[in-house]
């Protein structure tokens, strides 16, 4: 049985992209009602933009965490490195590598916006502010 979430979000799915044809949203519907092997086989399958248009729908649904790494990016590009480090070549780059090595130890937005709003720098203390931590899973598990 389908729920009322994933039918409102197949139907988003099915009215927010007019280039996809009819047949495609009919088939997409189709494929979380199939069972062991026939699931498989259906996803396999598919081809041409149809497979482009199920890995955008399920990369939302997988918890793949694109948006994660968009708000990295940006906090990277908002907060200034350490003035030493800024000379660098790609210190921009650094700050992003830092702040994404620091999520994924500790997933938890409000120690990483505390530790930068408090200090307004992105350096290495980061890491030590987003250390592992018991009870905490890990990004890459997730």
């Amino acid at each position: 049985m389908r729920s009322e979430h994933a039918y409102r979000s197949f139907w988003y799915f099915r009215c927010a992209s007019p280039q996809l044809p009819p047949e495609h949203c009919c088939r997409v519907n189709e494929n979380p009602e199939l069972t062991g092997c026939s699931n498989f086989s259906g996803q396999v399958a598919s081809e041409g933009a149809e497979t482009k248009y199920l890995a955008r729908a399920f990369q939302g649904k997988l918890r793949i965490h694109i948006a994660d790494k968009t708000v990295l990016a940006a906090l990277a590009e908002s907060f200034p490195r350490p003035e030493e480090t800024v000379e660098r070549v790609g210190w921009n780059m650094s700050a992003a590598s830092l702040l994404t090595h620091a999520y994924n130890q500790h997933p938890v937005w409000d120690t990483m916006l505390n530790y930068l709003l408090k200090n307004r720098v992105i350096d290495s203390g980061i890491l030590d502010a987003c250390k592992l931590t018991t009870g905490v899973p890990i990004s890459p598990m997730l």
